[in-house]
């Protein structure tokens, strides 16, 4: 997208990143580490120059913590969930690892742009200590946050609900994060 913002109608500068659930945990982790090696295993040919930096990043509902939500599939018996975790991170070492809030208490974050996080505040896989502790940790190294936590909302409320009210607010608070720090 930076390599070719001009022909969007913008600037390389104000490309921000925006995912929700896994999305929202792995836009975290790129706009954290937009330098990592790890990250950057598919090389750009025709803009080798462009980094992977961006203006801001949103997470919705993101999944903050991987290794907390892997313990709460196993008390829970989630089998699907356990497995899916098993298959993409493999170790429990590597989920905490991939942790966005682990990244700042370490000190290794690349970057820390502004970042809006929000999720309701009965999400099932995400508790609200997680978003609190990501919010702490992004703030302590530096960087603005912005946590939104909407009462009585579960994951994925917004695309289940989205002319629902808490689902507007959300959508309005993204757009103006965005106006506020991309376009």
């Amino acid at each position: 997208m930076k390599a070719h913002a001009a022909a969007f109608g913008c600037r390389a500068d104000k490309v921000g990143l925006f995912g929700t659930s896994s999305g929202g945990h792995q836009v975290l982790l790129a706009a954290l580490r937009p330098r990592d090696p790890r990250y950057a295993a598919l090389t750009l040919e025709e803009a080798p120059d462009v980094d992977a930096g961006v203006a801001f990043v949103i997470s919705g509902w993101g999944v903050l913590d991987p290794l907390l939500r892997y313990r709460l599939a196993r008390e829970r018996g989630d089998a699907k969930m356990i497995a899916s975790h098993d298959a993409f991170w493999r170790t429990e070492a590597a989920m905490e690892e991939g942790t966005p809030a682990v990244v700042l208490e370490r000190g290794e974050a690349q970057a820390v742009p502004p970042a809006l996080v929000f999720q309701g505040d009965a999400d099932e896989w995400v508790p609200n200590e997680a978003a609190e502790r990501l919010a702490r940790a992004w703030r302590q190294a530096g960087g603005h946050m912005e946590l939104a936590l909407f009462p009585g909302e579960g994951h994925t409320f917004m695309r289940e609900r989205p002319e629902a009210p808490n689902s507007l607010q959300a959508m309005a608070m993204v757009k103006a994060f965005i106006r506020a720090h991309g376009a």
